[in-house]
């Protein structure tokens, strides 16, 4: 959640349009002259002169009261306050002029839209006093307060705005939203924004350049065991390069006689190499050419003798 924001003065909004979603601005007296004289007195925000020489204390009975212990059946007056600011909001709106509304301390958890002409005032205890020991807080989803087409002014005093953090993807966090309104006014408030939501993924990268060819293995050989020779077989060729610097894995080792091959290497990136094929059986061998005439034989021996001579 971002830090609060606020400022050391009033401030009035005078804006054509306007989005607001850490800022704030308060007045160091939190109070409202009357104008209803120049006594120079300064008299409770929002005081109206009921002519009836008092009966709500410091606070005008024409007014509406607001409560977390408050029950929107009631009246909105001081000894029967509504629940919700909205409900508040709607029957000072409906006055003409519309009616100041007072707060008590406490967390309301709604989202409003101040129409013009309407205050609200917080910091107030549950016998409608001021106090700083707590606050007034008005949490609830973005945005939590909204300001549109305001042209009378309009304000929020002794209120801590805060707006929920936003899970969905591109989300913003508004805790006040203003727009094409020109009197609007935030006197010792405190905004906190949400924390957005994450970004959208990005865009999926285009298909690399195909890696170069394997090297060459080594020339096959005879390796067998009883009449024939029986050499070293030889390793696979080395891995093939990339433009992306993830060279190929290795050729596998061949097959002994009809075997199939060893399965090649693992690449620098991590892809396995594919299973060796099987080796062809040898052919046959060609005849061998024609030996050279045998040598003359030795002379006979002599024949047996027949009859008696």
């Amino acid at each position: 959640m971002a830090a609060p924001v606020r400022y050391d003065r009033r401030m009035r909004l005078g804006l054509v349009l306007l989005v607001a979603t850490g800022a704030c601005a308060h007045g160091a007296e939190g109070t409202v002259d009357s104008g209803s004289g120049g006594s120079g007195s300064i008299d409770a925000p929002g005081a109206i002169d009921t002519g009836s020489g008092g009966g709500c204390g410091e606070l005008p009975c024409q007014a509406v009261y607001v409560s977390h212990t408050g029950n929107d059946s009631g009246t909105g007056a001081r000894e029967a306050p509504f629940k919700s600011l909205a409900k508040g909001i709607a029957l000072a709106a409906a006055s003409s002029p519309p009616l100041p509304i007072y707060v008590t301390t406490g967390t309301f958890n709604e989202q409003i839209t101040v129409p013009s002409g309407v205050q609200i005032y917080g910091g107030y205890d549950a016998v409608w006093s001021p106090t700083t020991v707590a606050q007034t807080e008005l949490d609830g989803r973005s945005p939590v307060v909204t300001f549109d087409g305001v042209t009378s002014l309009a304000a929020l005093e002794n209120i801590t705005i805060r707006s929920n953090d936003e899970s969905a993807a591109g989300a913003s966090s508004f805790a006040i939203r203003a727009t094409n309104s020109v009197m609007v006014e935030l006197r010792n408030c405190t905004i906190m924004p949400g924390v957005g939501g994450p970004g959208f993924d990005g865009a999926d990268g285009s298909v690399g350049a195909p890696g170069g060819n394997g090297t060459i293995g080594g020339p096959g050989v005879e390796h067998s065991s009883g009449f024939c020779d029986s050499h070293t077989v030889p390793n696979g060729g080395p891995g093939g390069p990339s433009q992306c610097g993830q060279t190929g894995g290795a050729g596998g080792n061949p097959g002994v006689g009809g075997n199939g091959g060893a399965s090649g290497g693992t690449s620098a990136g991590g892809t396995s190499g594919g299973a060796g094929g099987h080796g062809n059986g040898g052919g046959n061998g060609t005849g061998g050419t024609r030996g050279n005439d045998g040598n003359a034989g030795g002379p006979g021996t002599g024949g047996a003798q027949v009859g008696v001579f």
